[in-house]
């Protein structure tokens, strides 16, 4: 197997296997990888696991060693949600320091001495992503009224 860089696009690989060859990105090397690392490292935790369950067991057996099999699926989610965590808490610093600077733009223009209470779109606009929307309630109408009626 030979992996060479192209001379024209710097983040495209030519990767030789056998009589295959295949041109990839950088990103997807990486990648693939990744995952060839990750199923290995799975692979030899599970019969390093199952060698030595053999041996103080005594006799084959299924047990927690098969665990061992899950860590590909478990280190991908695993992956998948702290990308999302980072990226959330991102936003975050990202709208905190949007209103950090309003609220300087309104301490400079003079109107900061009035009591500052966010709208309801300036709440939905901080909130990190849309399912945690805030909600206000909608107020009751007093439906005795014959002018309320269609």
């Amino acid at each position: 197997m030979t992996i060479s860089r192209s001379k024209d696009a710097p983040t495209r690989y030519k990767v030789v296997v056998g009589g295959w060859t295949l041109i990839v990105r950088r990103s997807s090397l990486f990648r693939a990888i990744e995952a060839v690392v990750v199923i290995l490292a799975s692979a030899a935790l599970f019969f390093v696991g199952q060698a030595h369950a053999l041996r103080e067991r005594g006799y084959e057996a299924i047990g927690g060693e098969y665990l061992f099999l899950a860590i590909p699926v478990l280190y991908y989610l695993l992956r998948a949600v702290l990308k999302d965590y980072l990226a959330d808490q991102e936003e975050i610093r990202h709208q905190q320091a949007i209103q950090s600077w309003e609220r300087y733009e309104r301490m400079r223009d003079g109107t900061s001495d009035k009591i500052f209470l966010p709208s309801r779109v300036e709440l939905e606009r901080t909130t990190p992503r849309a399912r945690y929307k805030i909600q206000t309630p909608i107020p009751k109408k007093d439906m005795s009224r014959e002018e309320d009626w269609v």
